[in-house]
């Protein structure tokens, strides 16, 4: 096909009648290349509705963990979108992707280059030395018309290219945002279980001196003493293990702040919030735009559908115009005397080529079908995390429920060992019993508490959402490094 079509061109050209054919042509084939791959990017078929609606659902605001009510959280999360290190990877790999755009989008425009140059020769013979000067000062520009939509093509796929990026940076702040909240919470645990333990331990405390009391009257055994006095140091002992994991939690949450240090935490926030857990869905189809990776890989699906079209028309004739000026004198002011100019248009194409751009066009084809099966699998993925995370959120928030009722049992419990040990009807035993159940259960409900948050977090982090996070000043960062830096 190509030399045919270097043939036919080459005939247009040496008929003036005909000029009019040339110039449809490569539109034609240009429109029939463009509306052969773009259209809609296929995608599994998705249910009208989640599993789990809530009547009475409330819609999650586009900074969901305000809904905690921590301003300092707040501030946590505004320091970590602009310092953490991991996020700015994502930025400059957009600055990277923008300027990819930029030369793509240079082909649509001719490529000039000039020269200037100056020298002087020098000659000797039988009549005599010469010696010359010589100026010289030229231009030359070149320009690929895009007949078939080649170019057309590369700063398409370049601009999806971009975009997919910006939806990933997109992406990694939304998880950084859910991980920073995460952390913030685990640290508000490990207080939590301090202010619970110390709680614990100040009740154990009472009781020893109660059972004390009760053995100096006669009332009580030594056997009591002890048991009660080991529960007390038991309860002491694992202070130094909570306190070692805030320390830890409060390293991991400095890390993703950009910083090589454990931050300090105000001592006040020894309690965990426990926000209403119903929440308004949507449509499972609301994904598609509210999840950011799923826009990312939407858009290399279609990246790859454009690379489709540079592919075949690799494979058809290129027309190049160019054109060039050139002055050159023996004095300065003579460079206008004499100019030499030139025009010229050369249409060539692929005769042979051991099939290297045939095999390019099945790589782009294969690289679309794989990335319209990563992005049907990624949504795949996406429906599963609301449906799981939601799931595990209520099923957690219900334990919740069943453990106060457990608690209130445990301390009614509590309360009549208690008071049959003073009335002398059973022996302490029965009241370090239920002591122990009641303060396993506390910490139990601590547990649960948290795992609910963690869900919590897990499902706005699944829905996604319309929040742009704010784009850093790269240049400004401690950390950016000037090209160079730091060099041997």
């Amino acid at each position: 096909m190509p030399p045919i079509v270097v043939n036919l061109a080459a005939s247009l050209l040496s008929r003036a009648t005909c000029a009019g054919c040339l110039l449809s042509l490569p539109w034609l084939l240009s429109a029939c290349l463009g509306t052969a791959h773009v259209g809609s990017v296929p995608q599994p078929p998705l249910p009208d509705t989640f599993s789990h609606v809530h009547l009475n659902a409330h819609n999650a605001p586009e900074r969901w963990w305000s809904l905690l009510d921590d301003p300092d959280l707040d501030g946590v999360i505004a320091a970590a979108l602009d310092d953490n290190l991991d996020l700015r990877t994502y930025w400059e790999r957009l600055l990277q992707a923008e300027a990819t755009l930029d030369q793509a989008a240079s082909a649509r425009w001719p490529s000039l280059d000039a020269q200037a140059s100056v020298g002087r020769a020098h000659s000797g013979g039988a009549r005599g030395a010469v010696t010359q000067n010589n100026f010289q000062v030229s231009a030359a520009a070149s320009y690929e018309v895009d007949l078939w939509g080649k170019v057309a093509a590369q700063i398409a796929a370049a601009e999806l290219e971009r975009e997919a990026v910006a939806d990933m940076a997109h992406a990694a702040a939304m998880t950084l945002v859910a991980q920073v909240t995460e952390a913030w919470l685990d640290v508000r645990y490990q207080r939590a279980r301090r202010a619970l333990r110390q709680q614990q331990i100040d009740i154990a405390s009472t009781y020893l001196d109660l059972v004390r009391l009760r053995f100096a009257m006669g009332q009580a055994s030594a056997l009591d003493v002890l048991q009660q006095q080991q529960q007390l140091e038991s309860l002491q002992s694992q202070l130094v293990p909570v306190d070692t994991q805030d320390f830890l939690a409060r390293l991991r949450l400095a890390v993703l702040l950009g910083r090589a240090q454990a931050i300090d935490v105000p001592a006040h926030l020894d309690q965990l919030p426990l926000p209403d857990p119903a929440l308004h869905l949507g449509a499972p189809q609301d994904l598609l735009q509210h999840r950011p990776e799923l826009r990312a890989a939407r858009r290399r699906v279609e990246a790859a559908d454009a690379r489709i079209i540079v592919a075949m028309a690799d494979r058809l004739p290129t027309l190049r115009l160019s054109a060039s000026l050139m002055l050159a004198a023996t004095a300065p002011l003579d460079l206008l005397d004499q100019l030499f100019w030139s025009l010229g248009a050369t249409l060539g194409g692929p005769v042979f080529d051991g099939g290297r751009r045939a095999a390019e066009l099945s790589r782009t084809h294969s690289v679309w079908r794989e990335r319209v099966y990563a992005y049907a699998h990624a949504i795949l993925v996406a429906l599963e995390e609301v449906e799981r995370s939601h799931a595990l959120c209520e099923v957690q928030r219900q334990l919740l429920d069943d453990l106060d009722l457990q608690l209130n049992t445990a301390s009614l419990a509590l309360h009549m060992a208690r008071e049959q040990f003073l009335g002398g009807i059973t022996d302490y035993s029965r009241v370090i019993t239920a002591l122990a159940a009641l303060q396993q259960l506390q910490l139990s409900r601590l547990d649960i508490h948290r795992q609910y948050l963690s869900y919590w977090v897990q499902r706005f982090r699944a829905l996604g959402g319309a929040w742009v996070p704010p784009r850093p000043d790269l240049e400004a960062h401690p950390m950016t490094l000037s090209r160079g830096q730091g060099a041997p």
